[in-house]
């Protein structure tokens, strides 16, 4: 018998078991001591699911909505649960929008002309996708589109003042303030937008789209 080569064997796993029962300290080892082990089903795989917020449906952008855009077809609006009407021979149709009670769509000659306030003046409700709104500063306004193109124009019959905002596919989007009676004075940083208009340039500007 090799007793005398065994006794070894067992003192070191004696000494390990209790090596694994004592902390870095040399204390006993609590229950709760032990580390945290994470159990897994062999072959199980982990699926991490990320989801993105669906875009807001009354918040303006160039050329309208992220939902209707200058340049589709009136048809198309109801694709947004809008019934459309026959296209006028002149003017234009005018239609409430599902989920954005703040909001109308404009449509003439069987085309969207762009989104604006359904009140006159708008509210504060009126935003845009960059956190503009009724209320902010032209210098709020400035630095959410400082990446377009902008351009001021005064509108003389509703002595207002215009800044235009504009993207590189020619969609705009325009900030109406109270107006300062002269087209070469930029609007002044402390001013505040009084309404919002998206949609075709001319739309956007103020202009009287609806008369022909």
């Amino acid at each position: 018998m090799r007793l005398g080569r065994t006794l070894p064997v067992f003192a070191a796993l004696a000494i390990a078991g209790s090596l694994a029962g004592c902390s870095s300290d040399g204390s006993p080892r609590r229950a709760d001591d032990a580390p945290p082990t994470v159990a897994s089903a062999p072959g199980s795989t982990t699926t991490i699911t990320t989801t993105t917020a669906p875009a807001d449906p009354s918040a303006l952008t160039f050329g309208g909505t992220s939902a209707i855009q200058a340049g589709t077809t009136e048809a198309s609006l109801s694709t947004v649960g809008i019934t459309p009407s026959a296209p006028k021979e002149h003017g234009c149709n005018t239609y409430s929008i599902p989920g954005a009670s703040s909001l109308k769509a404009i449509a003439a000659r069987g085309k969207v002309l762009g989104v604006l306030a359904a009140s006159q003046g708008g509210s504060s409700s009126v935003h845009t996708a960059e956190g503009v709104r009724v209320g902010s500063t032209a210098a709020e306004v400035r630095q959410a589109y400082r990446g377009a193109q902008l351009t001021e124009s005064y509108q003389g019959l509703a002595s207002t003042n215009v800044i235009l905002a504009t993207d590189s596919a020619g969609q705009a989007i325009g900030f109406e303030f109270e107006g300062n009676s002269d087209a070469s004075n930029h609007v002044d940083d402390s001013s505040t937008v009084r309404s919002i208009r998206a949609g075709t340039p001319d739309l956007a500007r103020g202009f009287e789209v609806c008369s022909g």
